[in-house]
């Protein structure tokens, strides 16, 4: 494996430019293009990766179309594998469809996304990016709200705890029996994802955690007008493909990007850093 003394950042949120000024108080040089906040190092990314030993791609790295995702245009993924040193590293969030290809031009490949220790601290910025949320779209406080969290993995985890402290009624739902038993062992409501056997209308606001078509057309008939639908769920999310939307169903994705990039970035750059 190459030593490292050039980095380059491509693409991303605000999470790349606080990588960027990471990097550069360790001592790397960082190249980067199309990183909000920071002029890119060379007008062609070709000259950008060229010179670097590590390649740090965004988190979720591509977008639907296979392209590098950015806030600005997204960056088309082929120059960049052409162009890179060989014996390069690419690193970036969730790169199972890149490893293939990568792979024929003699690069490795980092897929940070996949590090435990990431997984557990993101969901942190996650649930108070998702409380946040919710605190803008409701008329009320979340203290003696009814909520519900479809999902007890490590995101409905750590929402269902935050909304408790703030003073939440909180039901929680999940579909095996040990997770109903450690939702009732945590001091929560439980309830069956899919059937939501006690009355959706109580809920002031739900938040879905499970990738996966968990709302259904009559579910969302049976909420009030006001209830507010926070998905928090990567790709397809939670509702199914033939509910009609509303301006009360809000997708949030790649929350610690949005509202914690520093707090993230430090994350990111401590899994990369543990990978190589």
């Amino acid at each position: 494996m190459l030593l490292i003394h050039t980095i380059a950042l491509l693409g991303g949120d605000r999470r790349q430019f606080y990588l960027s000024r990471q990097f550069l108080s360790e001592g790397y040089a960082v190249l980067c293009h199309r990183v909000p906040g920071i002029p890119d190092t060379a007008s062609l990314i070709q000259n950008t990766v060229s010179q670097s030993e590590l390649i740090i791609l965004p988190m979720p790295a591509l977008d639907a179309d296979g392209y590098i995702r950015s806030d600005k245009t997204p960056l088309p993924l082929e120059p960049v594998l052409e162009s890179a040193m060989p014996g390069a590293i690419l690193a970036g969030g969730g790169m199972s469809s890149v490893q293939k290809a990568a792979a024929s031009f003699d690069l490795s490949v980092i897929d940070y996304a996949q590090d435990a220790s990431l997984a557990i601290l993101n969901a942190i910025p996650t649930a108070e990016g998702a409380i946040q949320i919710a605190m803008e779209h409701t008329d009320c406080t979340i203290w003696k709200s009814r909520m519900l969290v479809i999902g007890y993995g490590r995101i409905g985890k750590a929402v269902a705890k935050r909304l408790k402290n703030f003073g939440a009624d909180v039901c929680v739902s999940a579909r095996s029996p040990a997770d109903l038993a450690q939702i009732r062992a945590a001091g929560y409501e439980a309830d069956h994802t899919g059937d939501y056997s006690k009355e959706l209308r109580q809920y002031d606001c739900i938040f879905n955690t499970v990738p996966a078509p968990v709302l259904q057309q009559r579910h969302l008939d049976a909420l009030r007008p006001d209830t507010c639908i926070i998905d928090l769920a990567s790709r397809p999310g939670g509702l199914d493909s033939s509910c009609r939307f509303s301006d009360r169903y809000i997708p949030a994705l790649a929350l610690p990007g949005r509202v914690a990039p520093k707090t993230a970035a430090g994350f990111i750059h401590d899994a990369i850093l543990s990978a190589i």
